[in-house]
């Protein structure tokens, strides 16, 4: 009943009920103390969880595995160091094991904190036991590489080749490190090595390298990894060539985007309404009118609508020029958008009125 009340979310009740066992039922074992501990943690309330702990301490029931691991757990999510270190001081007394799950949890939390040596201690001491699989080699990998780092993250990488646990899961997260920490030739090198491993690329390999490219200016070198994943079958959407298309639209070369748009035509990709805003907005800067109306035409045949960024763009095209009556009739569209007209696009209307 405890246990079904605080799943409920009813831990009043559940408190209520404790409290009476006692008197009516008998004396709370530690599975009814675990049972609150995790009911109240489960609930963001982790002093109540802590002086449940104590409080069964103080009953002279010993904590079991579960009671410790619960508990640590939460400290660690919530980066409480020192409460966590003192549960990993008193488990060691007893020689309580620590699930990888859980081991996972204090690396992350030693990271988040910045205390680098300890994360690195904490997790070579489980690697060298052999106790920790693919999944927490990925999830450590991760936790350096979303932080910047780098180099942390390949260590553990290394330590993972060393186990021979090496999946496609590691190497995307240690690509991505590599685009976090501006490790690009890393990137590259390691994406290609993977045929060595007997590791196959997937989709997110192939989409987080061109991407990471792509961000970098590097639209030339991702061009390459593009047509590679079209030749692995694995282009399913525009979104690769919508990073591609606006890199070389950041770069002025139009050539590059328009060669790109055809190709995916090619490939029977259906363009959205993004690629379409990319095109649209990079001739509007550069004040070409016939090219960007094209692709307005080329959006409305594929049954795309307009959206506030097209429109403010085509805006912005025909104040350049001087194209009043145009400028007008795309002013009234955007009036129709539950948005309405932005401050920008106004703006622009204000300066052609009075040209």
């Amino acid at each position: 009943m405890i246990h079904l009340y605080g799943n409920y979310g009813r831990l009043r009740q559940a408190c209520l009920l404790f409290q009476k066992m006692g008197e009516f039922w008998g004396v709370p074992d530690t599975w009814t103390y675990n049972i609150l501990i995790s009911l109240n943690i489960k609930n963001n309330k982790v002093k109540l969880a802590t002086k449940y702990f104590a409080r069964m301490k103080e009953a002279f029931l010993e904590a079991d595995v579960v009671s410790y691991l619960t508990l640590l757990y939460a400290y660690s999510t919530r980066k409480m160091v020192r409460e966590a270190e003192e549960l990993i001081r008193e488990m060691g007394k007893r020689d309580l094991e620590i699930d990888e799950f859980t081991q996972f949890a204090l690396t992350r939390m030693y990271v988040e904190s910045g205390m680098l040596e300890q994360s690195w201690l904490w997790f070579r001491r489980f690697h060298l036991a052999g106790n920790i699989n693919s999944d927490c080699y990925y999830a450590n990998i991760d936790a350096y590489g979303k932080r910047g780092y780098t180099l942390a993250a390949e260590k553990v990488f290394i330590c993972c080749k060393e186990k021979k646990k090496l999946t496609v899961l590691e190497f995307n997260v240690m690509i991505k490190a590599y685009g976090i920490g501006k490790c690009y030739d890393k990137a590259c090198q390691l994406f290609d090595s993977m045929k060595k491993f007997g590791v196959v690329a997937d989709k997110c390999s192939y989409s987080s390298l061109i991407h990471i490219l792509a961000s970098a200016d590097k639209p030339h070198i991702a061009k390459s990894y593009l047509k590679k994943m079209q030749e692995a079958g694995l282009v399913s959407d525009c979104v690769p060539y919508c990073v591609m298309i606006s890199s070389f639209t950041k770069l002025g070369q139009f050539e590059m985007e328009e060669e790109l748009y055809k190709e995916m035509l090619r490939y029977v990709v259906q363009p959205d309404v993004i690629i379409y805003g990319v095109f649209i907005n990079a001739f509007a800067d550069a004040g070409s009118v016939k090219e960007a109306i094209n692709y307005v035409n080329e959006m409305r045949k594929s049954g795309l609508p307009g959206n506030p960024a097209i429109y403010n763009s085509l805006i912005k095209l025909y104040t350049k020029v001087g194209y009043l009556k145009e400028a007008q009739e795309t002013y009234k569209l955007i009036q129709l958008l539950d948005e309405g007209p932005s401050l920008f696009s106004s703006n622009c209307m204000i300066g052609l009125y009075t040209e």
